[in-house]
């Protein structure tokens, strides 16, 4: 079940305007850093993958488990490096862990990825949200539109639902007024949201599904 084109479209989908910031924004720096997370396994095909990324926009020749470990790697260790210099009082550098979700989370739409384990990518959302509304404009407006591009690919079951998409895209709405979004939309994508999920978990879904009752 897809999400409404409708409310998708308010998001003006884009796969490429984040990615294509953090680049900028990490150069090459960032590159090295999300290639070497692994103790250096990978290290030149992650990086080749990202260069390819930034240069043609696509996941060439395809992407494999070790850059998805490279990826998952310098995700988690760049959110758990950045909460611990925001304690000391620090500016935490949010570009690295920020592209390295933002990779994960394109690519797990991406057909040409498909069958390669995308776990925790909640996580590399949520994070994304936090960096995002922590970054100059117009980072937390390409950030939405990645997470509506997103949504219009298919989510595998093991992964968590789209509810999690469409939670990102409200906080995002509501903590940065300037993407547009009134709060009746707001409202009208949690009605949307909770019923297409609990009517997948009421048709099977993944199999072991529940049928839930929601109250908005």
């Amino acid at each position: 079940m897809t999400a409404p084109a409708q409310r998708v479209a308010l998001f003006r989908p884009d796969p490429d305007a984040l990615i294509s910031t953090l680049f900028r924004m990490g150069g090459d720096g960032a590159i090295a850093t999300i290639a070497a997370a692994d103790g250096g396994w990978g290290q030149e095909g992650t990086a080749d993958l990202l260069r390819g990324l930034r240069e043609r926009g696509g996941f060439e020749p395809g992407i494999d488990s070790q850059d998805l470990e490279n990826l998952a790697l310098a995700s988690l260790a760049g959110r758990e490096t950045s909460v611990r210099e925001w304690l000391r009082g620090a500016v935490p550098d949010l570009v690295t862990p920020s592209l390295a979700s933002a990779v994960l989370v394109r690519a797990s739409g991406e057909p040409s990825c498909a069958g390669n384990d995308f776990w925790g990518l909640e996580g590399s959302v949520a994070f994304l949200v936090s960096a995002a509304l922590a970054m100059p404009a117009p980072v937390a407006g390409q950030a939405a539109s990645l997470f509506a591009w997103r949504l219009k690919a298919p989510i595998e079951p093991p992964y968590g639902n789209r509810c999690f998409l469409w939670l990102a895209l409200a906080v995002l709405s509501a903590c940065d007024r300037s993407l547009g979004i009134t709060m009746q939309e707001l409202s009208a994508i949690a009605r949307e949201t909770l019923a297409a999920d609990a009517a997948t978990a009421g048709e099977g879904g993944d199999g072991d599904g529940l049928p839930l009752r929601f109250r908005v």
